[in-house]
């Protein structure tokens, strides 16, 4: 038996009708499912556009709105208005588990971004750790602690969101380069003595702690004038005394703190070799275990050294402890 199909206009705009409102309805479903992470003024996480060397995982925000964000003047590569995160990870079944920040150098002034950023990231994935560089805010428009803040944001991220990004919550570490190396130790030696955000959110309710640290030529001490780096003090701390022995490392390595992985060179006349010293002895005396590797020669800033035979060493060196901290 057939199947009458005449109808009239009005059936085709009931039809239409219908249609229209269960579109509208799947709609609904669909941001409700979404996760908050990334909702307008959410916890952080918001995917944003980045440059090519943004990593295979992209570039999200720290926060939403970054608290005791600057609005005047521009975002800029090497000059962040507000904290992002560049998110590189190994290829499937190639992972170890651990998950690294990667805090380029810059004298608390710009960022050494991607020789001390993407281009360490790139060698490091590829030992099979997922890594994430990470623009953290500096002077002139910020000072004092808002790039430890920054710091502990992006561990507490990281751990919050380590299922996602196949990473083990108790092994996240974080890789430091000169200004970007002092920040590493501020957070190996202060994980949950950090600014507050105003408001906290789910993210800030995970751990700051960090399990490992590596430090590239670090900035390490902000009260010993006899070795400091002295333009890195005055910028961030300025002339407070109290903030700039809190901002000293060496000063709070306690038996809590994570095993250390130290790179420097005797030559080098920017920050001299004697701060990768002084946190190596404070993890002597707190029974911390702890790696140095001074090289004879070297400028500082080498990055990854690639024209160098001997400081092109380090990152098989450091990948090698790495494997050995599992």
């Amino acid at each position: 038996m057939g199947m009458n199909w005449a109808c009239t206009m009005e059936d085709f705009m009931q039809v239409g009708l219908m249609a229209m409102a269960a579109v509208a309805l799947m709609a609904v479903g669909v941001l409700a499912a979404a996760p908050a992470a990334n909702a307008t003024g959410g916890a952080g996480g918001v995917s944003v556009p980045g440059p090519g060397n943004a990593g295979n995982g992209g570039r999200v925000k720290l926060w939403e709105k970054a608290p005791g964000m600057v609005e005047t003047g521009d975002d800029k590569e090497a000059d962040p208005k507000e904290p992002t995160m560049d998110i590189f990870l190994p290829a499937e079944g190639k992972g170890t588990g651990q998950g690294m920040l990667i805090l380029p150098g810059g004298g608390y002034t710009n960022l050494a971004m991607p020789k001390e950023g993407a281009d360490i990231a790139r060698v490091f994935v590829e030992k099979g750790v997922a890594c994430f560089v990470v623009r953290y805010r500096h002077t002139p428009r910020y000072r004092g602690e808002i790039p430890l803040m920054d710091g502990q944001r992006a561990v507490r991220m990281v751990r919050s969101r380590a299922a996602e990004w196949k990473v083990d919550p108790k092994k996240i570490g974080v890789l430091g380069f000169s200004a970007g190396g002092h920040l590493a130790a501020c957070l190996a030696t202060m994980a949950e003595n950090g600014p507050k955000a105003e408001k906290p959110d789910a993210i800030d309710g995970a751990s700051a702690r960090v399990d490992f640290v590596v430090l590239m030529y670090p900035v390490i001490t902000f009260t010993d004038e006899s070795v400091m780096y002295k333009a890195g003090r005055n910028v961030l701390a300025q002339q407070d005394k109290a903030l700039a022995e809190k901002l000293s490392p060496e000063l709070h390595v306690t038996k809590d703190a994570p095993p250390a992985f130290l790179v420097a060179t005797t030559t080098d006349r920017t920050v001299l070799v004697m701060n990768s010293v002084m946190y190596y002895e404070a993890c002597l005396k707190a029974k911390v275990p702890a790696e140095m590797h001074i090289f004879g020669a070297g400028a500082h800033g080498f990055g990854l050294a690639a024209n160098d035979p001997v400081l092109s060493t380090w990152p098989e060196m450091a990948g090698k402890w790495l494997e050995r901290l599992k």
